[in-house]
């Protein structure tokens, strides 16, 4: 049986005010062959000011699996999602501000854990 790994991750960029508003889980490339990623709890904000909507989504390639949309978030408010995702290989999670205002602080948490194949 695979070990369970606890992960707690803070996202964090300025928005530049275009579709480059997302923000990636994992950060630094998608899930590696053999790895599986359990989100449990999702937070988000916009500190500053009120996006048009906000979008959970896992990407895998360049075909995206939606999952949730809140509308008209309001600045500064954290909004919580507690669906479980499981990314599999090859998969990440992204929270996308559209319509932020460009240098608003966008901020994403999430809790889970993850496991690896044994060999």
């Amino acid at each position: 049986m695979a070990k369970r790994n606890a992960f707690r991750a803070h996202l964090h960029r300025k928005a530049a005010g275009s579709s480059a508003d997302v923000l990636e889980y994992p950060e630094e490339k998608p899930v590696s062959r053999g790895e599986r990623h359990h989100v449990t709890l999702l937070a988000y904000r916009d500190q500053d000011n009120a996006p048009t909507s906000v979008q959970i989504r896992v990407r895998k390639g360049s075909n995206d699996h939606y999952y949730y949309e809140q509308a008209t978030p309001t600045a500064n408010l954290i909004y919580t999602w507690d669906d479980e995702v499981v990314l599999t290989e090859g998969e990440r999670l992204q929270v996308y501000f559209n319509g932020a205002t460009a240098v608003d602080d966008l901020e994403v948490w999430l809790q889970g854990w993850s496991t690896e194949e044994q060999s």
